[in-house]
C-alpha cells in the first residue's frame, strides 16, 4: 500500500464517521421536536375534554 492510500482511506472513513453521527443527531433533535408536539397537543386534547 502506498502512503496516499492509507490517507485517503482515513479520510474517507472519518468522513463517513462524520456524516453517519451527523445524521444521528438530526434524527435524535427531530425525534425529541415531534414528542415533545405529540405531548402539547395531548394537553390541548386532554383539556377539552374535560371542559
Amino acid at each position: 500500500m502506498d502512503a496516499s492510500n492509507i490517507t485517503f482511506i482515513i479520510a474517507a472513513y472519518t468522513v463517513t464517521w462524520i456524516v453517519l453521527l451527523g445524521y444521528l443527531l438530526r434524527l435524535v433533535r427531530k425525534g425529541g421536536r415531534a414528542r415533545a408536539d405529540y405531548e402539547r397537543m395531548a394537553q390541548q386534547r386532554s383539556g377539552e375534554k374535560s371542559q
